[in-house]
């Protein structure tokens, strides 16, 4: 006999109505200006997009700050669209924000964080890291140089290209 307030058993699980998700080869990329003064703030823009998009986000790095004249790039990464990117800078100076998050849904997404230089460091290289990770797991970095001096400004552009990590088992 049934009852009629009973519940209705669970339908069958339908594997063949279940999708796979989209997943997208990105690279990571950091745009920042290749000298930098104490005491001035400047912005570094990261952007995430697909391997085939590469040439747009150079452009779109351009576009976001043209006083960032270095743009360096990290190699592939499999990324299924909907995912979570939580992106973080390496930097003697403190970043604001101190972290970042992308959902990524497979167009070219970019976020930007203001760094004030307010340590005295003497002139000469600054070494940064952009990590990307998904819930702790580090997927992708990229390594950076600025030159902390006198100018400012730099007319030179050049795209260098690093190694990411492609799994992590």
């Amino acid at each position: 006999r049934l009852d009629a307030a009973a519940p209705a058993p669970p339908a069958p699980y339908d594997l063949e109505t279940r999708k796979a998700p989209v997943k997208d080869i990105v690279e990571f990329g950091v745009s920042h200006p290749s000298n930098v003064a104490l005491g001035m703030a400047f912005i570094v823009d990261v952007l995430i997009y697909c391997q085939v998009d590469r040439s747009q986000a150079i452009q779109r790095a351009a576009e976001l700050n043209p006083d960032n004249d270095r743009f360096r790039s990290a190699g592939a990464a499999e990324v299924a669209r909907g995912t979570k990117l939580s992106v973080q800078l390496k930097l003697p100076w403190p970043t604001d924000p101190a972290v970042q998050v992308i959902h990524w849904n497979g167009s070219i997404a970019n976020v930007s964080f203001r760094v004030l230089p307010n340590k005295s460091l003497p002139p000469g290289p600054v070494h940064g890291c952009c990590k990307i990770s998904v819930d702790g797991l580090t997927i992708g970095q990229v390594f950076f140089r600025l030159t902390v001096g006198q100018n400012a400004t730099s007319e030179d552009r050049r795209i260098s290209y690093a190694r990411a990590v492609k799994s992590a088992f």
